[in-house]
């Protein structure tokens, strides 16, 4: 049976990762910081991932109710991540690595990474692919350079190590507290299951199972997540939030809330297909969009607006979801309005949390637009037609 030693055993690396490698035949070995999870994943040796899906059509429709299933984990176990000499001895025995640790705690990976790598040169192990499930742009290049700085000069780590990109698409709301007291172990999310990753990274023998795809042009793949996946859940975040409604899946039951959303998803689509029309088709990135919407509509998740659309200073940064996806939507001579109709939105967004609390970057960031207004906190990085679209959803 093949082994997976997956770094981070939180919710990206026990709701997706864990039932795509297990449903594919393989163990997992979990390497965590977290001395209680460790030893609960260690005595169990198994988990359960709840399955939260929206309720049949026709039943009445509730929040945080749906079709909710359990898919079982087992042949699982787990390492501290203190235990380096554990940790080296798994990664020289494992068939592939992964991580889903963030990207403010992935650079301390990196003398671990060094030291299985040369572990497993000592023992004659072949090369080795690692999954970088990480929100962190060009991930596999920072792991790289941070591996390479800590192994001898022209160690052989490009024909040895494959820093692999992937984009994360599946939603796993943060547990509620009463669930996770109750079971250290509960995890829950979406049905969807599935891991996009860059073929062009891999060395060596690739893992091959139901459910991971790998792809040519990650690029194109990396700017589907932001630009459409990410836009879209933001749009209907901020749009959600100006018409009163802290839960996404009821805001999507909102005619007005929901024909917003479709069109400014639909616009990006057209102007996605535009540019990398050697990866997408129309009709692909149409089902695409339309299974997304669906999915944001999913009442068992239990998503908010807060959740969704917090981190503006992030979100409203000139490359990200919204004036990226802007940029993309007028370089393809699209029509960027519903863009700017969703940023004018997002400049009156405040939702707090379940203590009634403002996220702290967003407070800061909402007391910086009341001081010197929208046009100058977007100044730098938006040009032209861009300016001019910021400049009306200040207005609007």
């Amino acid at each position: 049976m093949p082994t997976l030693v997956q770094f981070g055993a939180g919710n990206i690396g026990r709701a997706l990762v864990g039932p795509l490698f297990r449903g594919g035949g393989w163990s997992i070995v979990y390497v965590d910081a977290d001395a209680a999870l460790v030893e609960a994943l260690r005595r169990r040796g198994r988990f359960a991932v709840e399955v939260l899906e929206p309720p049949p059509p026709g039943k009445t429709f509730r929040l945080d109710t749906g079709v909710r299933a359990e898919t079982t984990v087992d042949q699982v176990t787990a390492l501290p991540a203190q235990d380096a000499e554990a940790v080296k001895t798994a990664l020289a025995l494992a068939d592939c690595w992964g991580s889903s640790v963030g990207a403010g705690i992935l650079p301390r990976l990196y003398p671990a990474i060094a030291d299985g790598l040369r572990e497993r040169e000592r023992t004659g192990a072949g090369p080795v692919n690692m999954l970088l499930c990480e929100n962190w742009h060009q991930a596999s290049r920072h792991v790289r350079d941070g591996v390479r700085a800590l192994l001898p000069a022209g160690w052989p780590l490009e024909q040895r190590f494959g820093a692999i990109e992937t984009c994360v698409g599946k939603m796993v709301p943060r547990p509620a507290p009463e669930k996770r007291a109750a079971d250290l172990l509960y995890i829950g999310g979406e049905a969807f299951n599935r891991l996009i990753a860059d073929a062009e990274g891999a060395v060596g023998q690739r893992p091959e199972l139901p459910g991971l795809d790998w792809v040519t042009h990650f690029p194109a793949w990396e700017e589907r997540k932001l630009y459409l996946h990410n836009f879209g859940h933001a749009v209907l975040a901020y749009h959600g939030f100006a018409a009163g409604f802290d839960r996404l899946a009821l805001a999507m039951r909102v005619k007005s809330v929901r024909g917003m959303v479709t069109k400014a998803m639909e616009t990006a689509e057209a102007a996605m297909v535009a540019r990398h029309p050697q990866v997408f088709t129309a009709e692909a990135m149409s089902e695409h969009g339309a299974d997304l919407r669906r999915r944001f509509a999913n009442p068992s998740l239990g998503d908010t607006a807060y959740r969704v659309g917090r981190d503006l200073p992030r979100k409203l940064a000139p490359g990200d979801r919204l004036l990226g996806a802007m940029r993309m939507i007028i370089g393809a001579g699209g029509d960027a309005s519903p863009v700017r109709d969703a940023l004018a939105a997002a400049l009156r967004y405040a939702a707090k949390d379940e203590t009634g609390r403002l996220d702290p970057a967003d407070q800061a960031y909402i007391a910086e637009l009341k001081r010197r207004g929208a046009e100058a906190v977007f100044a730098n990085g938006t040009v032209g037609e861009i300016e001019t679209l910021v400049a009306e959803a200040a207005k609007a």
